[in-house]
């Protein structure tokens, strides 16, 4: 199939039965490529077109244009990129078949719509279908985790040149492992990646105009350099107080957002889908609150360095007159 990294040498069926083994031996991995294929160009919204490309050369480059340039990645990363086509696999797949399922779970006629009811089996209660889906999400998005982190580490650049990789390296908060120290998130790569818009949108709308242009260069100059040695002591405090700010603004917005699933499981199930929306409401205000309370400490911060600025650059006797021992008022 081109473009799809999937079915090669007609082993479609083959690869759905070790990616997802938990699949019925007869069931006809035909009946997902639709969902792969509508899966697909998600996936390469988010990791670049060029990225995918590197991969699906690995794994097939008959799928590729007769024109398409070998990449020329060195023969021992072949395990390395054996690794990313899986992970690219798993959550094409896994997404697909949870797509698949949801309209499985009723049998479709020209009667209209009834239970999938065969033999002595039991349609599952809705409570089971909805955790089968959660854990269906998880492991789409665990396999992304890895991904990204393979990604990483083969460090190409259709990756490292991509809008993702580049407008990430941008901010502030740079990669997962500073947003895991203030949140923890699991390292996240994933959720990461689909919180950098709203960490933009909080860097950019919050913390610089509190920072300043001047002070807010300062620090961008340092990220940029990957030296935060070149930073002040003051400064440094300032960079913690943005980079909390930041990402506390960047998860309200993104548990607002996105599914709960991509989240870490600090909210169970059970309390989940008992009082979902209550749960989440409650979950933004106080990451809205820690916001804030990062944004005044920032605020204050900063204006302590500049009045320990002005006190020690005032000059004690500018208002003295000359040749004479009074102060002018």
């Amino acid at each position: 199939m081109k473009g799809l990294i999937f079915d090669k040498n007609s082993n479609g069926h083959q690869e759905l039965k070790k990616l997802l083994g938990y699949f019925d031996a007869q069931f006809d991995f035909d009946n997902l490529i639709t969902d792969i294929e509508l899966q697909t160009p998600l996936l390469i919204k988010f990791i670049g077109k060029k990225a995918y490309e590197v991969a699906l050369y690995h794994y097939d480059p008959t799928t590729l244009p007769n024109d398409y340039q070998d990449p020329n990645i060195p023969a021992d990363k072949d395990e390395l990129q054996d690794a990313i086509v899986k992970n690219i696999q798993l959550y094409i797949l896994t997404m697909a078949a949870l797509n698949y399922m949801q309209s499985g779970d009723l049998e479709h006629s020209s009667a209209g719509r009834f239970q999938n009811k065969t033999g002595n089996q039991t349609t599952a209660w809705e409570w089971q279908i909805q955790a089968d889906n959660a854990a269906h999400m998880k492991r789409a998005y665990r396999a992304l985790d890895i991904l990204f982190e393979k990604l990483d580490e083969l460090a190409h650049e259709s990756w490292t040149e991509s809008e993702a990789y580049k407008k990430a390296k941008g901010l502030l908060i740079y990669n997962t492992s500073i947003l895991d120290a203030i949140y923890p998130i699991n390292d996240s790569g994933q959720l990461y990646h689909r919180l950098t818009p709203f960490m933009e949108d909080a860097e950019l709308e919050v913390v610089s105009k509190v920072l300043g242009a001047d002070k807010y260069t300062v620090l961008q100059t340092s990220i940029a350099a990957r030296d935060e040695s070149t930073l002040t002591a003051t400064d440094k405090i300032l960079l913690n107080y943005a980079r909390k700010a930041i990402a506390f603004n960047a998860l309200a917005d993104g548990y607002e957002m996105h599914p709960i699933e991509m989240f870490p499981d600090q909210v169970s199930y059970k309390e989940f889908t008992k009082d979902g929306a209550g749960i989440i409401e409650e979950k933004v205000q106080k990451l809205r609150a820690k916001a804030q309370l990062h944004t005044r400490n920032l605020e204050q911060h900063l204006a302590e360095m500049n009045q320990t600025k002005d006190t020690v650059q005032r000059d004690p006797f500018s208002g003295l007159k000359e040749g004479t021992g009074f102060v002018s008022m």
